[in-house]
């Protein structure tokens, strides 16, 4: 029932994409980022719910053909679509190219949607409706899993949910929370306020019980990025503490546990693999510089053998998401990368600083994807993916802001130069 339910859902989207793209662009990103089809438990099935969506988009966009050309004059969007070339390489020269096609292919299905983010947002409304899909996805995983953990009274996420693990959840439900928290001032419901609330309240809750101690350093991160910023700073500590308490008394036992062993990463053997598998990328990277051994980590885990001499630690993932670019797609494609996270980082960051000064209310916009990118940044340093979605889709939000902030300054300048202009026919 639920999966036929779901079905009607994905043909109804997908037949509004053919006449209405930017629908379809909002649907394709729902599903990608809350993935329904493990709600409704039909994620093994047949139908090709991703596919659908994504075809539908596409063809839906071909109107709007004639602004193609704004993805290649974005740098933002420049600089995704050069990164195809390493990774590309990557594929073609791998040590078994054979086990880089599925990653490939899954990171390449997601390129030609996040890239018509810029060309199908270009007004503030579509950048807001944008925000609130993306952050009503996410916050739905963090109620599915936060809930559930508060309502047995405690509880260890050994597993992710729709391809992540527990590592990855955590990542994901941390750069939820500022996007979820900004995305508060953008609607004018008390309902949608205090459920956005609720999806924060509960993302902290799974977070936690995934014991995750990457995806936990990455949500203090955002949290005391969104403190330092916040304009009542102490009623903000005090509620991201009343929400944070209640999970970490649950399991505080076996969490605080967990995170001494940050203190000394070497006791614990799964701190310890960090290390071991952050050597042998390196050392690997060294023996193939300049292509790497082959997009999506599985060469890597096959290779490794000849770079760690512990059998226990063999088969498994970098576990460095910085490290992991460089060893599986070279040199050029870690450049690339890194640049594309960082440069989008800072640009949004001067953003939000520049809408503060003026004092327009569209700072919530650019903050929220900067907070949200630093914290995956700092994620990745014990862990994460190069083709997760979440990081994709946001830093082409990003390339649609920058559009969005410009049409709103010139709009700004316009309108103060006829007030002006008013002032002095008036003398």
């Amino acid at each position: 029932m639920r999966e036929t339910f779901l079905i009607v859902i994905v043909i109804i989207l997908a037949c509004l994409a053919l006449v209405r793209p930017r629908i379809g662009l909002y649907a394709c990103v729902w599903f990608d980022l809350m993935r329904p089809d493990f709600f409704a438990w039909s994620a093994n099935g047949t139908f090709p719910y991703i596919p659908v969506l994504s075809i539908t988009t596409a063809l839906g966009s071909l109107r709007h053909f004639q602004d193609y050309s704004i993805v290649l004059r974005n740098p933002t969007a420049r600089c995704l679509i050069l990164l195809q070339i390493p990774v590309i390489a990557s594929v073609i020269f791998a040590v078994r190219p054979e086990l880089a096609y599925p990653p490939f292919w899954e990171f390449e299905r997601l390129m030609p949607i996040v890239l018509l983010i810029p060309v199908l947002i270009r007004t503030e409304e579509h950048l807001c409706t944008m925000f609130l899909v993306i952050a009503s996805s996410l916050g739905m995983v963090g109620l599915k899993f936060g809930i559930y953990g508060l309502r047995v009274g405690g509880v260890h996420f050994a597993d992710g949910y729709a391809g992540l693990d527990n590592n990855g959840l955590a990542s994901q439900l941390s750069m939820a929370v500022p996007i979820l928290w900004y995305s508060r001032t953008l609607v004018h419901a008390k309902l949608a306020r205090h459920l956005f609330l609720a999806m924060i309240a509960a993302s902290f809750a799974a977070v936690v019980m995934t014991e995750s101690r990457g995806g936990s350093l990455a949500l203090l991160t955002a949290i005391l990025l969104v403190t330092s910023v916040a304009r009542r700073r102490v009623a903000v500590v005090l509620l991201f503490c009343l929400l944070a308490i209640p999970p970490i008394y649950l399991v505080q036992e076996r969490y605080f546990s967990r995170m001494e062993t940050l203190k000394d990463p070497t006791q614990e053997s799964s701190a310890n693999s960090r290390l071991i598998m952050a050597h042998a990328a390196f050392d690997m990277w060294k023996s193939y510089p300049l292509f790497g051994v082959g997009f999506g980590n599985q060469n890597f885990m096959v290779l490794q053998r000849e770079y760690v001499e512990d059998s226990r630690y063999w088969s498994l993932k970098v576990h460095n998401g910085y490290l992991q670019m460089l060893v599986d797609c070279g040199l050029f494609g870690f450049v690339l990368w890194v640049w594309l996270l960082f440069s989008v980082i800072v640009r949004l960051w001067r953003s939000a600083v520049m809408c503060r000064a003026r004092q327009l209310a569209l700072e919530a916009y650019p903050r929220a994807m900067a907070i949200s990118l630093i914290a995956f940044a700092q994620y990745n340093l014990s862990g994460g993916r190069e083709r997760d979605t979440i990081l994709y889709i946001l830093v082409m939000c990003a390339a649609a802001w920058q559009a969005v902030a410009l049409a709103e300054a010139q709009q700004s300048r316009s309108a103060e130069a006829q007030i002006v202009e008013g002032e002095v026919a008036a003398v």
